[in-house]
Protein backbone atom coordinates (compact mmCIF):
# COMPACT_ATOMS: atom_id res chain seq x y z
CA UNK A 1 0.00 0.00 0.00
CA UNK A 2 1.74 3.16 -1.27
CA UNK A 3 -0.47 5.71 0.34
CA UNK A 4 -1.80 7.34 3.47
CA UNK A 5 -5.96 7.17 3.28
CA UNK A 6 -8.82 6.23 0.44
CA UNK A 7 -11.41 8.86 -0.41
CA UNK A 8 -14.04 6.46 -2.22
CA UNK A 9 -16.76 8.41 -4.57
CA UNK A 10 -19.69 7.80 -6.45
CA UNK A 11 -20.64 9.67 -9.58
CA UNK A 12 -24.27 9.17 -10.71
CA UNK A 13 -26.51 10.95 -13.15
CA UNK A 14 -28.29 10.00 -16.69
CA UNK A 15 -26.87 8.04 -19.56
CA UNK A 16 -25.05 10.44 -21.73
CA UNK A 17 -24.29 13.44 -19.31
CA UNK A 18 -20.43 12.77 -19.83
CA UNK A 19 -20.11 10.99 -16.08
CA UNK A 20 -16.91 8.45 -18.06
CA UNK A 21 -15.55 11.97 -20.02
CA UNK A 22 -15.26 13.82 -16.48
CA UNK A 23 -13.60 10.58 -14.81
CA UNK A 24 -10.80 10.11 -17.51
CA UNK A 25 -10.22 14.08 -17.77
CA UNK A 26 -9.42 13.86 -14.08
CA UNK A 27 -7.51 10.60 -13.58
CA UNK A 28 -5.69 10.95 -17.01
CA UNK A 29 -6.30 14.08 -18.51
CA UNK A 30 -7.43 12.97 -22.02
CA UNK A 31 -10.61 13.27 -24.01
CA UNK A 32 -12.34 11.58 -26.44
CA UNK A 33 -15.57 11.48 -28.55
CA UNK A 34 -15.26 7.84 -28.77
CA UNK A 35 -16.97 6.55 -25.58
CA UNK A 36 -19.54 3.62 -25.22
CA UNK A 37 -22.19 4.10 -22.56
CA UNK A 38 -20.92 2.21 -19.45
CA UNK A 39 -22.43 -1.31 -18.83
CA UNK A 40 -22.94 -1.56 -14.82
CA UNK A 41 -20.18 -0.20 -13.20
CA UNK A 42 -16.72 1.07 -13.98
CA UNK A 43 -13.88 2.76 -11.92
CA UNK A 44 -11.25 5.00 -12.04
CA UNK A 45 -8.12 5.58 -9.19
CA UNK A 46 -6.27 8.42 -8.59
CA UNK A 47 -3.47 9.56 -6.21
CA UNK A 48 -3.90 13.08 -4.81
CA UNK A 49 -2.22 15.12 -2.35
CA UNK A 50 -4.25 16.66 0.80
CA UNK A 51 -2.84 17.79 3.98
CA UNK A 52 0.39 16.72 3.47
CA UNK A 53 -1.17 13.18 3.15
CA UNK A 54 -1.21 10.85 0.17
CA UNK A 55 -4.83 10.29 -0.48
CA UNK A 56 -6.30 7.07 -3.33
CA UNK A 57 -9.52 8.65 -4.85
CA UNK A 58 -11.14 5.35 -5.96
CA UNK A 59 -14.56 7.06 -8.22
CA UNK A 60 -17.19 4.50 -8.93
CA UNK A 61 -18.16 5.04 -12.68
CA UNK A 62 -22.03 4.01 -12.66
CA UNK A 63 -24.19 3.77 -15.86
CA UNK A 64 -27.03 6.01 -15.73
CA UNK A 65 -29.76 3.89 -18.00
CA UNK A 66 -32.41 2.46 -15.82
CA UNK A 67 -31.78 -1.83 -16.09
CA UNK A 68 -28.66 -0.86 -14.45
CA UNK A 69 -29.54 1.56 -11.77
CA UNK A 70 -30.68 -1.65 -8.95
CA UNK A 71 -27.09 -2.42 -9.26
CA UNK A 72 -25.81 1.35 -8.52
CA UNK A 73 -28.10 1.58 -5.43
CA UNK A 74 -25.43 -0.98 -4.11
CA UNK A 75 -22.92 0.99 -3.54
CA UNK A 76 -24.17 4.16 -1.89
CA UNK A 77 -23.53 3.06 1.37
CA UNK A 78 -19.52 2.48 0.73
CA UNK A 79 -19.28 5.89 -0.98
CA UNK A 80 -17.43 8.63 1.08
CA UNK A 81 -18.95 11.34 -1.31
CA UNK A 82 -21.00 11.35 -4.38
CA UNK A 83 -20.88 13.58 -7.20
CA UNK A 84 -24.45 14.12 -9.39
CA UNK A 85 -24.11 14.96 -12.70
CA UNK A 86 -25.98 16.41 -15.74
CA UNK A 87 -25.70 18.14 -19.20
CA UNK A 88 -26.16 21.70 -19.24
CA UNK A 89 -27.50 21.50 -22.99
CA UNK A 90 -29.82 19.02 -21.90
CA UNK A 91 -32.74 20.22 -19.34
CA UNK A 92 -34.42 16.28 -19.17
CA UNK A 93 -31.22 15.41 -17.57
CA UNK A 94 -31.64 18.66 -15.25
CA UNK A 95 -35.02 17.72 -14.49
CA UNK A 96 -33.62 13.93 -13.78
CA UNK A 97 -31.65 15.73 -10.85
CA UNK A 98 -34.98 15.13 -8.23
CA UNK A 99 -34.40 11.42 -9.32
CA UNK A 100 -30.74 10.99 -8.16
CA UNK A 101 -31.43 13.05 -5.07
CA UNK A 102 -34.22 11.12 -4.23
CA UNK A 103 -32.23 7.47 -4.64
CA UNK A 104 -29.42 9.00 -2.26
CA UNK A 105 -32.19 9.93 0.50
CA UNK A 106 -33.67 6.42 0.32
CA UNK A 107 -30.44 4.52 0.26
CA UNK A 108 -28.55 6.90 2.98
CA UNK A 109 -31.50 8.36 5.04
CA UNK A 110 -29.77 11.93 6.42
CA UNK A 111 -25.89 10.56 6.33
CA UNK A 112 -24.72 14.04 6.59
CA UNK A 113 -21.21 12.06 6.59
CA UNK A 114 -21.31 11.78 2.84
CA UNK A 115 -20.41 14.61 0.71
CA UNK A 116 -22.31 15.64 -2.14
CA UNK A 117 -22.14 18.23 -5.05
CA UNK A 118 -23.57 18.42 -8.24
CA UNK A 119 -21.96 18.97 -11.42
CA UNK A 120 -23.47 20.22 -14.71
CA UNK A 121 -21.28 19.21 -17.54
CA UNK A 122 -20.53 20.20 -21.52
CA UNK A 123 -20.37 23.75 -20.64
CA UNK A 124 -18.66 24.07 -24.53
CA UNK A 125 -21.95 23.45 -26.31
CA UNK A 126 -24.89 25.39 -26.02
CA UNK A 127 -26.77 25.69 -23.27
CA UNK A 128 -30.27 24.82 -22.36
CA UNK A 129 -30.17 25.15 -18.41
CA UNK A 130 -29.45 28.82 -16.73
CA UNK A 131 -26.17 28.47 -14.49
CA UNK A 132 -27.78 30.85 -11.93
CA UNK A 133 -31.05 27.90 -12.03
CA UNK A 134 -28.76 25.44 -11.72
CA UNK A 135 -26.73 26.53 -8.73
CA UNK A 136 -29.81 28.26 -6.74
CA UNK A 137 -31.43 24.40 -6.99
CA UNK A 138 -27.67 22.74 -6.10
CA UNK A 139 -27.67 25.35 -2.82
CA UNK A 140 -31.73 24.87 -2.05
CA UNK A 141 -30.60 21.00 -1.83
CA UNK A 142 -27.83 21.70 0.37
CA UNK A 143 -25.34 21.06 -2.60
CA UNK A 144 -22.11 22.97 -4.09
CA UNK A 145 -22.35 23.39 -7.76
CA UNK A 146 -19.86 23.16 -10.04
CA UNK A 147 -19.81 23.41 -14.26
CA UNK A 148 -17.49 21.75 -15.88
CA UNK A 149 -16.13 20.26 -19.99
CA UNK A 150 -14.43 17.22 -19.96
CA UNK A 151 -13.67 18.00 -23.59
CA UNK A 152 -11.48 20.99 -22.38
CA UNK A 153 -11.08 20.32 -18.65
CA UNK A 154 -12.52 23.54 -17.08
CA UNK A 155 -13.72 22.66 -13.70
CA UNK A 156 -13.15 19.28 -13.17
CA UNK A 157 -10.01 18.90 -11.14
CA UNK A 158 -11.22 22.10 -8.90
CA UNK A 159 -14.56 20.14 -8.44
CA UNK A 160 -13.44 16.94 -7.69
CA UNK A 161 -10.64 18.36 -4.98
CA UNK A 162 -12.94 20.19 -3.29
CA UNK A 163 -15.14 17.52 -2.81
CA UNK A 164 -12.26 15.03 -1.41
CA UNK A 165 -10.91 18.35 0.67
CA UNK A 166 -14.66 18.24 2.13
CA UNK A 167 -14.99 14.54 2.78
CA UNK A 168 -10.93 14.97 4.80
CA UNK A 169 -12.02 18.00 6.53
CA UNK A 170 -15.36 16.17 7.71
CA UNK A 171 -13.18 13.38 9.02
CA UNK A 172 -10.35 14.85 10.70
CA UNK A 173 -13.18 17.08 12.55
CA UNK A 174 -14.77 13.85 13.40
CA UNK A 175 -11.68 12.37 14.90
CA UNK A 176 -10.99 15.12 17.14
CA UNK A 177 -14.26 15.05 18.70
CA UNK A 178 -13.60 11.64 19.29
CA UNK A 179 -10.15 12.59 20.97
CA UNK A 180 -11.65 15.21 22.74
CA UNK A 181 -14.29 12.80 24.22
CA UNK A 182 -12.04 10.05 24.98
CA UNK A 183 -9.57 12.48 26.83
CA UNK A 184 -12.66 14.37 28.87
CA UNK A 185 -13.85 10.95 29.62
CA UNK A 186 -10.04 10.52 30.87
CA UNK A 187 -10.09 13.72 32.84
CA UNK A 188 -13.59 12.71 34.48
CA UNK A 189 -12.34 9.23 35.37
CA UNK A 190 -9.17 10.70 37.29
CA UNK A 191 -11.05 13.04 38.96
CA UNK A 192 -13.64 10.67 40.26
CA UNK A 193 -10.47 8.43 41.66
CA UNK A 194 -9.34 11.95 43.11
CA UNK A 195 -12.22 12.55 44.72
CA UNK A 196 -12.99 8.97 45.74
CA UNK A 197 -9.39 8.87 47.55
CA UNK A 198 -10.56 12.39 49.60
CA UNK A 199 -13.59 10.98 50.34
CA UNK A 200 -11.61 7.76 51.68
CA UNK A 201 -9.41 9.88 53.68
CA UNK A 202 -12.02 11.93 55.18
CA UNK A 203 -14.17 8.52 56.37
CA UNK A 204 -11.22 7.32 58.03
CA UNK A 205 -10.21 10.44 59.91
CA UNK A 206 -13.83 10.83 61.08
CA UNK A 207 -13.39 6.96 62.27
Amino acid sequence: MNYDEKCQLLIIGDSSVGKTSILTRFTEDKFTTNYINTIGIDFFSKDEIFNNKKIRIKIWDTAGEERYRALTQGFFKSANGIIITYAVNDVDTFENLKYWIQSIHTNLGENDLVKIIIIGNKIDLDREVNFDDAKKYAEDNGYKYFETSAKSGKGINESIKFLVQEIIDSQDKTNNINKNNKDNKHDDDTISLDENKHSNNEKKCCS
